[in-house]
């Protein structure tokens, strides 16, 4: 019954420390628009209804980059806004396509904004939302959460560590 439970708490400790590197990992990687990029994907979560209601907010979504040549009229992209002061992550059916050269194309959306294909996320086909992750992600993201959730608990753990090998050193003399 020990040795369960033992293995029980060591995998919870060894989960606690994966998420807990996971989550300073996408603070530290996150860009001035809250994306974090790893290889072709890109990980953002949903603030303040900023894509409009197909998405919740605090959901967790994850964009494969699309090739420009796999962009049609009709699709629906995810972008980096630079029109506006407030870094934010738009949604928005292309109307039209142009391709500047081999690697560049501007997209312009159904609201008459024009984009070039380096702000390009990815299309709604190569996106996939997680409702759950994303509150939870939100939670452990913030200020308090990742102070009261990951830095407190850490602290204290070193803290007893080094209470344990203080004592067991006195209790060897």
């Amino acid at each position: 019954m020990k040795k369960g439970l033992k293995a029980f708490l060591g995998v919870l400790v060894i989960l606690y420390i994966l998420i807990a590197i996971l989550t300073t990992t996408f603070l530290i990687k996150r860009n001035d628009y809250g994306v974090v990029k790893i290889g072709d994907k890109s990980y953002f979560l949903v603030e303040n209804e900023e894509l409009g209601e197909e998405y919740d907010n605090h959901t967790l979504i994850v964009v494969t980059r699309t090739p420009n040549s796999d962009i049609n009229v009709g699709d629906n992209v995810f972008y980096y806004d630079t029109y506006t002061h407030n870094k934010t992550i738009k949604f928005n059916e292309v109307t039209k396509k142009e391709d500047i050269n081999e690697n560049e194309t501007t997209f312009t959306t159904k609201d008459n904004s024009s984009f070039s294909s380096s702000f390009l996320l990815g299309s709604e086909e190569n996106m996939s939302s997680y409702v759950l992750f994303g509150k939870i992600f939100f939670v452990l993201q913030s200020r308090w959460g990742f102070l009261f959730l990951i830095i407190f608990p850490l602290l204290l753990a070193f803290l007893y560590e080094i209470y344990a090998l203080v004592k067991e050193v006195k209790g060897n003399k």
